[in-house]
């Protein structure tokens, strides 16, 4: 489980995964293992969204994936939910980049 997080995560860069990796040992670990991929799906939707200002995109992500964690039974405080979010929307701007895309 934990080498599909670190290959999930290697997309985003070898400096962010240095400096993850301590983390994905403690709860706020298993909290990123489970909602990343949630949060990636979710960004990808809010992305598209006119009219809406990426800080009100990027509330409406944390809360939607609030509501996942809860209904997941995943305890993830306040920055670590902001932290998912943000590291999904890194990732999905490095997915676009990508060559093929």
């Amino acid at each position: 489980m934990l080498k599909k997080l670190i290959a999930w995560l290697s997309g985003i860069g070898t400096k962010v995964l240095e400096f993850i990796a301590p983390i994905i040992k403690t709860e706020a670990g298993k909290a990123l293992n489970t909602l990343l991929p949630i949060a990636l799906n979710i960004v990808a939707g809010l992305v598209r969204t006119n009219g809406l200002s990426g800080i009100q995109k990027r509330d409406m992500a944390v809360e939607k994936l609030r509501t996942e964690a809860v209904r997941l039974g995943v305890a993830a405080s306040s920055s670590v939910l902001n932290t998912i979010v943000e590291l999904a929307y890194q990732r999905f701007q490095a997915d676009q980049a990508a060559p093929g895309n």
